[in-house]
């Protein structure tokens, strides 16, 4: 069996890290790490699953908020992952996730599975998995939602070659990431029910008015992404690698600090 590392970005949620942490130690697939990284909340989560002590689990705390993306970057740079895969600590899977995912992602390179997305107050019945976008194939002119980041398990390398995390956003890279990966190798889409829950929660990058999905700051991220995606289709048409397209934009003081924190946590 071949590791998988499971990155955690924390603020915010701490009503629900505990379902999210004990769900990640019921999967029947047992080779995982979880990267728990707390994104500078103010009031850190270690109290709430203190009792869960597992030598699987790392826990590495940020001394600023920067988003998500900067957070994906310090981990991967820490751990140094063979396969990548995302749990939000507001997220659930179910207990055969990996070990239906993995063996799949081991031989494509990427496998994808539906979602169950899960509003706030909703009905007690949650709608059926959310299968946007399994079958679809990037598009030159731009990046397409697409199912995937928050319920796939990824080969490192193919995350590499993407170009690793834009640190330097906060919302939408996901996307990008996802077309990227697809773009570059092959990949697989799990039918059946979801394997993944995803909770929709006030507070959340998606819900507040200054980063979700009508917020100017997001159009204008995607905006930028868009033109970076068009940069990276004419690459990848021209048997040049993509990664240099999201590596040279983001800044030079980003790409230090993230080294420097990575160095720290290794040290640690």
């Amino acid at each position: 069996m071949s590791t998988v590392t499971v990155m955690m970005a924390f603020h915010g949620a701490h009503a629900y890290i505990r379902r999210a942490v004990e769900a990640m130690l019921a999967q029947t697939w047992p080779d995982w790490r979880l990267v728990i990284v707390n994104d500078a909340d103010p009031v850190p989560p270690w109290p709430l699953i203190a009792d869960l002590d597992d030598p699987r689990i790392v826990r590495i705390d940020l001394p600023e908020n920067r988003g998500r993306y900067f957070a994906d970057a310090v981990a991967f740079e820490v751990m140094a992952p063979t396969y990548w895969a995302l749990q939000d600590p507001d997220d659930w899977p179910e207990p055969d996730r990996f070990a239906r995912m993995m063996p799949l992602a081991e031989e494509y390179g990427a496998a994808f599975a539906p979602t169950c997305l899960h509003r706030h107050n909703e009905p007690a019945h949650p709608p059926g998995p959310d299968r946007t976008g399994l079958h679809l194939d990037p598009q030159p002119n731009r990046i397409r939602h697409m199912v995937g980041y928050g319920s796939g398990v990824i080969s490192a390398d193919r995350i590499r070659h993407a170009g690793g995390f834009h640190a330097d956003v906060r919302v939408g890279y996901d996307t990008y990431l996802m077309n990227a990966v697809r773009l570059l190798g092959p990949w697989i889409a799990i039918d059946g029910p979801a394997l993944q829950h995803k909770y929709l929660r006030p507070g959340s990058l998606r819900t507040s008015p200054a980063t979700g999905d009508r917020s100017e700051y997001r159009a204008s991220v995607r905006r930028r992404l868009d033109r970076l995606w068009g940069l990276a289709w004419q690459c990848h048409a021209m048997g040049l690698p993509i990664a240099p397209v999201i590596e040279e934009d983001v800044s030079p003081e980003t790409r230090q600090a993230i080294h420097d924190l990575a160095r720290q946590a290794v040290l640690a």
